[in-house]
């Protein structure tokens, strides 16, 4: 028995010592990885990286500051677009037709919402020069 104890003894500190050797190696490996990593983020590359990085991380927090700002803005214009669009406003075009097609300038005035020397420019550029002469 006594050979037995010496040997699993033996066995026993050979094997701690190679697992203590192994655990060194893998140390010395890892920090020569943390080294490679040290020069290259103080590289121009690695700079460029993290300002880059740094950057983005900037640009999403902004983002996420605005959007709400956005969407505000976006639903005043939708807000905006359907009260113009319940309102009687006649675009311009209505009233270069109304004035090509022969309106006076009171009709002019009372269903397009234009006043007197608006009206008159109106049909002066867009009436022919025959029936402009009533103007004058």
């Amino acid at each position: 028995m006594n050979i037995d104890t010496t040997y699993s003894l033996y066995a026993l500190l050979i094997s701690n010592a190679l697992l203590v050797g192994a655990a060194g190696l893998a140390v010395m490996k890892f920090q020569r990885l943390v080294d490679k990593q040290k020069v290259f983020w103080s590289s121009p590359t690695g700079a460029a990286l993290k300002e880059q990085t740094e950057h983005d991380e900037l640009l999403l927090a902004i983002d996420q500051r605005l959007s709400p700002l956005f969407e505000q803005i976006e639903s005043m214009v939708r807000e905006q677009g359907q009260e113009a669009g319940t309102q009687q406003i006649l675009p311009i075009e209505h009233a270069v037709r109304m004035a090509k097609h022969g309106a006076s300038l009171e009709d002019l005035m009372r269903n397009c919402g234009l006043s007197d020397t608006e009206a008159r420019l109106l049909m002066r550029v867009h009436v022919q020069p025959a029936s402009s002469e009533k103007l004058n």
